[in-house]
């Protein structure tokens, strides 16, 4: 609820103010044709109301399985996810490579969130690695290994 809670009294006044200007510009609701008066209590008015409320129940057990489809997918996104994370930072060239790819791939179905933090979490890792083997390439030492020896290892 947040920032969102002087919503709350805001309509509460408009709908009681709506309710009050109907209930005093309108005439009152009557029944004078004895159809419909009789059809109001009827037996198929109440099969009226049992299909309008089945309907209603329907409609919310649609959006709930829509909802719990949707949330079992990021679920299993990101579980794919940390899968590739890890290879990601993996000390070995050849996992990290993997993991890479798949994280290029998975950012296709992240949202905006998730993708920054993809790419701000490989960036970095990434731009660390680049500048170890740099040094090692160098004669410098460094490499995979002292990178993960600094705190970049397998964090499970």
């Amino acid at each position: 609820m947040k920032q969102w809670w002087w919503l709350v009294p805001i309509a509460l006044l408009t709908g009681l103010g709506a309710g009050w200007a109907l209930w005093h510009l309108l005439p009152p609701l009557t029944v004078t044709d004895p159809f419909w008066a009789d059809f109001a209590t009827s037996p198929a008015m109440g099969g009226l109301f049992g299909i309008a409320g089945a309907l209603i129940a329907l409609t919310a057990a649609g959006v709930a399985a829509t909802v719990s489809r949707i949330s079992a997918r990021r679920g299993e996104w990101w579980d794919r996810a940390e899968w590739a994370l890890q290879l990601a930072i993996s000390g070995v060239s050849r996992e990290r490579e993997a993991g890479l790819s798949a994280l290029r791939i998975l950012a296709r179905e992240a949202t905006k969130n998730e993708g920054e933090m993809i790419d701000a979490v490989t960036s970095v890792y990434v731009a660390d690695l680049d500048g170890a083997s740099k040094q090692a390439e160098n004669g410098h030492g460094g490499g995979a290994a002292d990178v993960e020896q600094e705190g970049f290892s397998d964090p499970a």
